[in-house]
């Protein structure tokens, strides 16, 4: 980019200035040399970051190759049209056709979304070869098996040549069909033993996942708040908080307006997400119209979601711990007549942490039993992990600090992967906690900085405020009252 750019202006150069928008726009345009020489050749007029803004229309933007130049590499277009017309018809069409994944896809995946009319599945898999051999697609070999990819420059040439053919919303309603049959079926397998290979699924096509929830969005019925509401175990076991706020509200504000179960359940996990990322008021808000709303359908199920996220919320905030607990103990009848253990599990949870916020510890630390053991005899790893750390904290809240340690520690067994981001945060926070209480300050400062670092991952500002307060203590033990009131100071702020 800089030896190009100096070409047409021999002022150019990258400095601390410019440095990670020229970055971002190599990254934007998939490293592609002939894209690269383009963008830089237009420093004469744009700088970097207005040439940034306007790579969405890359094929309109980059067209300034030098006229000595051969024809296909004037323009990104051409270029690409180059090597487009070397293919036969049938691997044209299928190339158009996968152009409507995005971050990648694996073979099954494209045998069903590309397949169609004169293109057999058979015919996906030889073409997928024939591609991959005109640098169209790439092919990677990952953890969970061979996945190919499309450079996002040729992704938007594919969908612009799928565009024209007329074929494009044909394509996007087979991608958004698949992944949301895979969305269904990780909604179940999240919540027992095979919920690492499921929660790897999805992470490996969440970019697709992401395209789906757009899409079902747009059609303004109840079919994107469906697939919003099965991906609540996804959102929250991996701390992707904000993910999950985000897209609950674009199927909010694009769905069905009408009163119905599911969208009290949405409206529900947006404000559970809300108020876990900080923004309490609003939070709480939609966690009172989703109740009511509930009420009103009379379904069962979302009025026991509904009353289990809000008494949740009104019992750990310390806003109404009689309402919370009431509505705790309401949501766990419901879930219990329904013969919903799974349900009934995570409200145990809340109740063991309403009876905590109420100073009532026998409780607490009974209902944190029970949902533990019902989280073992269901074989859900993750909830096993949380509610381990979760009973660690009752026991620290008692003095039992050894046992409380030995939970804190099994927590952490085997929960380096990136979606027990949450359970890691959790560990070390209370393991800080507990080094602090026995005075093993240089112990409880490691354990609180890991616990800060992933709390600020996730944007659980509560437990990160709560964090800092106990790093504060930690120095001010250590005799070093300054940076002990500056860590104080900002827990408050937070």
């Amino acid at each position: 980019f800089e030896s190009r750019a100096c070409e047409v202006d021999p002022t150019f150069g990258l400095g601390d200035d410019n440095f990670a928008t020229v970055g971002a726009i190599c990254r934007t345009l998939d490293g592609m040399p002939l894209a690269i020489e383009l963008a830089a050749a237009l420093v004469r007029v744009l700088d970097p970051s207005q040439i940034l803004e306007r790579l969405d229309d890359r094929f309109e933007l980059l067209t300034g190759g030098p006229r000595s130049a051969p024809q296909h590499q004037q323009t990104l277009r051409a270029a690409l049209d180059s090597t487009f017309e070397l293919l036969d018809s049938d691997r044209q069409e299928l190339a158009m056709r996968l152009g409507v994944f995005v971050g990648g896809f694996d073979v099954d995946a494209a045998e069903v979304v590309a397949a169609g009319g004169a293109i057999s599945p058979a015919d996906v898999v030889n073409g997928l070869s024939a591609l991959v051999d005109r640098s169209i697609i790439t092919n990677t070999q990952t953890i969970g098996g061979r996945r190919f990819g499309i450079l996002e420059s040729v992704r938007a040439y594919l969908l612009s040549k799928l565009r024209e053919s007329g074929q494009l919303r044909v394509r996007q309603i087979a991608h958004a069909k698949y992944f949301g049959d895979l969305i269904s079926a990780a909604a179940a397998g999240l919540r027992g033993p095979d919920q690492d290979e499921w929660d790897a699924k999805l992470a490996a096509d969440i970019e697709n996942i992401r395209a789906t929830l757009g899409f079902t969005a747009e059609a303004g019925d109840d079919t994107g708040m469906e697939l919003v509401s099965r991906m609540f175990l996804y959102w929250r076991s991996r701390g992707d908080w904000s993910d999950g706020l985000h897209w609950t509200r674009v199927a909010l504000e694009n769905g069905s307006k009408r009163d119905s179960p599911v969208r009290a359940r949405v409206l529900a996990t947006a404000g559970f997400f809300a108020s876990d990322l900080g923004y309490g008021a609003s939070g709480i808000k939609e966690l009172e119209e989703a109740l009511e709303m509930a009420r009103r359908t009379g379904d069962s199920h979302s009025i026991g979601y509904c009353a289990s996220f809000l008494g949740a919320d009104l019992s750990r905030r310390d806003i109404d711990l009689n309402r919370g607990l009431a509505l705790l103990t309401e949501s766990r009848e419901i879930y219990a007549a329904m013969g919903a253990g799974y349900g009934e599990a995570w409200v145990n949870r809340y109740l063991a942490l309403s009876h905590q916020e109420r100073g009532e510890m026998d409780e607490a630390i009974r209902f944190h039993t029970v949902s533990l053991d019902a989280f073992r005899d269901a074989g859900d790893p993750w909830n096993i992990r949380f509610s381990q750390a979760l009973l660690a904290e009752a026991l620290h809240t008692v003095a039992d600090l050894e046992r409380s340690r030995d939970l804190y520690d099994d927590s952490l067994r085997g929960s380096a992967d990136t979606r027990y981001k949450v359970v890691i945060a959790h560990a070390y926070k209370g393991l800080g906690k507990v080094s602090l209480a026995q005075e093993r300050l240089d112990e409880a400062t490691d354990h609180l900085d890991k616990a800060l670092l992933e709390l600020r991952r996730i944007g659980d500002v509560a437990c990160l405020a709560e964090s800092k307060g106990h790093l504060g203590m930690v120095k001010l033990g250590k005799g070093d009252p300054g940076e002990a009131r500056e860590d104080l100071l900002k827990s408050l702020e937070i």
